[in-house]
């Protein structure tokens, strides 16, 4: 036996075998129908095998409701015809847009293939630029002390004639 451990289990438990007892009479009920409409057709073949007049008459119903089949399915697959070709169209159209659409997004996927690349070039180049700024940085500062020490030299050397040219002045005096 199941065990129910809470009210929700429980209620669909109950639905379940609900839902179950329905199908099994709407089965039961199709099977009793079946049987009963056999007997019945059964007993009316054997009662009436014999009269001509009966098989006559049963025999023109049932050309009457064949020909009537006939027309209602002629009727049914030209108004289906019609449904068919339109269904064609709109599978055309559809059909039609999805190979626009295709090909527009084949065109932005290139569109952005192409940014793509020329984002690789730029980063590239930004990249290299990086790169050479130590370098050249590391040179303008060589440039500058070198600069720097040549002028400062300048100054000692003119510094140096200053007093050599002093002392000779101061000689000559």
């Amino acid at each position: 036996m199941i065990e129910i451990h809470n009210k929700s289990d429980s209620k669909e438990f109950h639905e379940y075998n609900e839902k179950l007892k329905c199908e099994k009479r709407t089965l039961h009920c199709r099977y009793i129908s079946c049987i009963c409409i056999g007997i019945c057709a059964w007993l009316i073949i054997t009662s009436t095998y014999n009269q001509s007049v009966f098989v006559e008459q049963f025999s023109m119903a049932s050309t009457i409701t064949s020909i009537i089949l006939s027309v209602i399915a002629i009727i049914m697959s030209i108004t289906g015809e019609g449904k068919t070709e339109g269904i064609r169209n709109q599978m055309t159209e559809t059909t039609q847009e999805l190979r626009n659409t295709v090909n527009t997004v084949q065109e932005i996927n290139n569109g952005v293939g192409e940014s793509l690349r020329e984002l690789q070039k730029g980063l590239n180049e930004l990249q290299f630029k990086i790169d050479q700024i130590p370098d050249s940085t590391a040179e303008k500062l060589y440039a500058k002390r070198r600069t720097s020490t040549s002028i400062a030299r300048k100054v000692s050397v003119s510094s140096e004639k200053n007093k050599e040219w002093s002392n000779i002045n101061d000689k000559q005096i």
